[in-house]
């Protein structure tokens, strides 16, 4: 059956690496659109079992962080193990590289 995607917005304030926090509910990420005038080049994410608990940045099995190569105006979809890695957890955020040059808006795919 299929399912329609979910679109969420997660904002960054200027001079800030870290977004929002998303409740993913029931949803798995699927994908990331960048803003034109994103300043980072990578992206990780942190998880968390709350919406206002202790965030920890999120590995895979073998002990790799699930980072995300980032480019101005991108659309990444994300890869079997990044999904499932990330799969688990409720309440996600995402962090930047480096510091936002300005506020951002990152849309995130839900499936």
């Amino acid at each position: 059956m299929y399912r329609k995607p979910r679109i969420e917005s997660l904002a960054i304030a200027s001079g800030a690496t870290t977004s929002a926090v998303v409740h993913l509910r029931d949803y798995m990420l699927a994908g990331i659109i960048l803003p034109a005038a994103l300043t980072s080049t990578a992206i990780t994410f942190t998880a968390c079992d709350t919406k206002d608990g202790t965030f920890v940045a999120v590995y895979d099995s073998d002990g790799n962080a699930i980072s995300v190569t980032a480019a101005a105006a991108r659309a990444v979809g994300l890869s079997g193990a990044e999904a499932d890695a990330l799969a688990p957890f409720a309440f996600i955020k995402l962090v930047c590289g480096t510091a936002e040059g300005g506020d951002r808006v990152i849309k995130l795919v839900l499936k």
